[in-house]
Formats: C-alpha cells, sequence, structure tokens
C-alpha cells in the first residue's frame, strides 16, 4: 500500500532544533521504518527539515530493507537538489520522482501554490495518508478533508497538536470505531514498539481495496452532521462506497442535479430522520427522490429515527424504521440492515 506522510511543526514558533521537532523526529522516523519493514511504500513532498516528509526520510537511513519512495515536489532546482541529496544517501531506496512545474507568475503565492499542487498529486496516488502536527488554516489542513472527502485512511497523530489533533477531534466517532481502545495511541508521538503495529492494523481494517462498488447515499440535516460522520465510516468498513453532500460532488456544478444523479446511481438510499430533518425542504426533496426509486424498485431505503419525531412524507409512514437515538442503536441498526441484505432493492 502506499502511505502518504503529511504534517510538520505545528507553527512558525517551533524551531527545528525544538523539543517538538526532536518529538517529530523521533516518532516519525520509526514509524516509517516499521512501515517499510510491513512492505508499504511512502510517498513523501517535502525534503526539508521540520516536515513530517524529513522526518520519515532520516527513518530510512540504516536500514538495510529495500523500500520505494514516490516524491512529489516543485521542480525548482534548490529542492531538486535536495531530493536527489536524499536519493544518494540512502541507496536501499528506489525514489521515484514526480516534479511539478510551477506556475509561471510573479504572484507572492507562487510558491504555496507549487507546494499544494504536489500535495494534491501526491495524495491522489497514495492509498492511506498519516499526518502528523501540520499549522491549522494551512495546506496540510485542507489536505486532511480534501482526503477525508475521497474515502482516504486517515490515521492523524494528535502528539504535537496542530491541523491533525483537530482533525482527530473532529471525527473521533470514527476513530473510536476503528481503534477503540487503541486510539489512546494516536495520542503519543514517542512510538512504543505497538505503535506502529496498531496504526498498520488500522491501515488494513479500513483499507480502500476492501470497498465494493456498492454505494449508499446519506441523506441528513447538517445539525447531525456528527451522525453522518458514523454512518460513512461504519458503511466503508464493510465495503460501501459511500454519497453524502456537497463534498462528494464536483465543484462548477448545479448542485441539486448532481443530487439526483447521486441518488440514481446508489443501491441504499439512509435517511437520518429528526425533527430538524423533518424542517428542511432540502432533505424532503432528497427522500421523495429516493422514494420514487424505492417504488421503481431500484434502490433501498434505511430509515434511521435519530429522535421521536413522527414520519411525515406519506408515501415514507409505512415504511420500516430502526429507532437509532445513540450510538450504540445506531451502529446495532446498521449491521442488522446489512447482516439481513436490506442493502439490496
Amino acid at each position: 500500500m502506499k502511505v502518504m506522510i503529511l504534517g510538520g511543526l505545528p507553527d512558525q514558533t517551533s524551531s527545528v532544533g525544538s523539543i517538538k521537532s526532536a518529538r517529530l523526529m523521533n516518532g516519525v522516523s520509526q514509524l516509517a521504518h516499521q512501515l517499510v519493514a510491513d512492505g508499504h511504500d511512502l510517498v513523501l513532498c517535502s525534503p526539508f527539515e521540520g516536515s513530517a516528509d524529513h522526518a520519515a526520510l532520516t527513518g530510512l537511513e540504516n536500514s538495510d530493507r529495500p523500500a520505494r519512495i514516490e516524491f512529489h515536489f516543485p521542480d525548482v532546482e534548490i529542492i531538486r537538489k535536495r531530493v536527489e541529496e536524499w536519493a544518494g544517501r540512502l541507496p536501499n531506496v528506489t525514489f521515484d520522482m514526480f516534479p511539478h512545474h510551477p506556475p509561471v507568475t510573479d504572484e507572492p503565492d507562487a510558491s504555496m501554490y507549487s507546494w499544494l499542487l504536489s500535495q494534491l498529486s501526491a495524495l491522489d496516488r497514495a492509498s492511506a495518508l498519516i499526518s502528523i502536527g501540520g499549522r491549522i488554516g494551512a495546506s496540510a489542513e485542507l489536505l486532511l478533508k480534501l482526503a477525508h472527502s475521497r474515502g482516504r485512511l486517515i490515521i492523524p497523530l494528535a502528539g504535537l497538536k496542530g491541523a491533525s489533533a483537530r482533525f482527530l477531534e473532529s471525527h473521533r466517532s470514527e476513530y473510536d470505531d476503528i481503534l477503540g481502545d487503541d486510539i489512546q495511541a494516536l495520542h503519543e508521538i514517542e512510538a512504543d514498539k505497538d505503535f506502529s503495529s496498531i496504526l498498520s492494523k488500522a491501515i488494513h481494517k479500513q483499507s480502500p481495496r476492501k470497498m465494493a462498488n456498492r454505494r449508499a447515499f446519506i441523506s441528513y440535516a447538517k445539525a447531525h452532521a456528527d451522525d453522518a460522520d458514523f454512518v460513512e465510516v461504519t458503511l466503508r468498513r464493510r465495503g460501501f462506497d459511500v454519497v453524502r453532500d456537497e463534498a462528494s460532488f464536483s465543484p462548477g456544478h448545479n448542485i441539486p442535479t448532481e443530487i439526483r444523479e447521486k441518488i440514481f446511481s446508489s443501491e441504499v438510499f439512509i435517511a437520518l430522520w429528526c425533527a430538524a430533518y423533518a424542517c428542511s425542504p432540502w432533505c424532503f426533496d432528497e427522500m421523495e427522490l429516493a422514494l420514487d426509486r424505492l417504488e421503481a424498485g431500484k434502490i433501498a431505503l434505511w430509515i434511521l429515527q435519530l429522535d421521536d419525531t413522527r414520519i411525515v412524507p406519506p408515501r415514507a409512514r409505512d415504511k420500516l424504521s430502526y429507532p437509532a437515538q445513540n450510538r450504540d442503536k445506531l451502529k446495532g441498526a446498521l449491521e442488522v440492515m446489512i447482516a439481513s441484505g436490506l442493502a439490496k432493492p
């Protein structure tokens, strides 16, 4: 599997020689060494100190195991030279280089965009992403959101705070589901002997290779985005391709048209019914489309009741629904429907 390493020192006040930097180097170096030992390829972007990529490279300096690295970087002389230096220092590592031409402009932000282009290319090539630190509001935070919307497995290490810690906190329920009691390992960058194996198990547990072509559309009120997150990660772990709101839609398209197309291409429509859902014209339109498809025998309908609000649409009132007022009930309802074959129209 190709694993992208993302992040670095979380703020501009941190220096390369700081305690934070030492923790970054030690933890990610050990992790990179273990990932290579487990047969994974690394996808990196930065050869410079202070980045998680650099820390991963140092972890391979004393390794005698053959390894492969994809290196995506702006095609600038000083950067290319540094990447080539690393290739010479790591004789057991095969470097596949992906230089990206920087934009021809005098704009002061051109360098930032060059790095972002390289990181986006790296993300497209990776199956999983491991992040640590990263500045809040900068490219690391954007890339984490993009990776999540594309269904990549993300392992956010929170030991250095920053964008990775904030991502973990905002998706806590997903990682409780993936790691259970082992979630504490994501807060400890000083890796103990079991740390890398925990990450490796998580990667295999939610590998994109396990995702089948079965597609589910999640319809929900924005007030219950956390519940939608929980449903999404549960389904992805069980082989579903999940579609939900604008994060799954192409930019520049009419959203209602996109929603219709995604519902029509889905095998399962999941409504997270609640008071907020009942009051949302947007959700009502989505359910009406799904009911049309249901009557045509083209889609399965799962109604998960997050509260005691009565089901309003006349055609949906006699449909089977499941109580899901807490996470245990929500997870249980999903498992019952998946196991009983209700995923098929």
